[in-house]
């Protein structure tokens, strides 16, 4: 896992990942199937309470996002999400990528300070890229839970999406 959060009023950090070949993010069949709990391989930028998330930008050739893994902005809080920006040529996603505005478990909104309802926007997933493949329920998407009446913007340049 790779993440910047804030759980306070200050912004989150930004995160650049800059990678010649690829960038894979892949759990294991067996660890997924164990039936133990475990932490998914993820990419993320948060926001807990009033802060701004970071930027999340990935710049690689090719990108995996495996089965249960994930690349996200997101907020459970009052904060806005960030923006996710993803420059690959080639992209296989089996995972999730997204921006999201969720509400906060009770433990979350506890340890946090996370509103039970959370009123900050979605942010943006902007995506670059020569081929996209989405395979085994695979999803790029923007979601709100939360109150905010901002819903995000998912935006996809591609040559071939299948």
């Amino acid at each position: 896992m790779i993440t910047s959060l804030t759980t306070g009023i200050g912004d989150g950090g930004d995160i650049v990942l800059n990678a010649t070949d690829s960038i894979e993010l892949t759990n294991s069949p067996q660890l997924i199937n164990s039936g133990q709990y475990y932490v998914p391989s993820y990419l993320a930028s948060q926001t807990f309470n009033t802060g701004i998330s970071g930027n999340l930008t990935i710049n690689t050739s090719r990108l995996i996002v495996g089965d249960q893994a994930f690349a996200n902005t997101s907020t459970l809080g009052f904060g806005d999400a960030g923006t996710l920006t993803i420059n690959a040529s080639d992209m296989e996603i089996s995972g999730s990528i997204g921006a999201s505005t969720t509400k906060a478990d009770m433990a979350t909104q506890e340890l946090f300070g996370s509103p039970p309802m959370p009123s900050g926007s979605p942010g943006e997933v902007n995506i670059n890229a020569r081929y996209l493949s989405l395979t085994n329920g695979g999803q790029v998407n923007i979601t709100n839970e939360g109150t905010s009446t901002a819903g995000g913007k998912l935006t996809i340049h591609a040559d071939s999406i299948f």
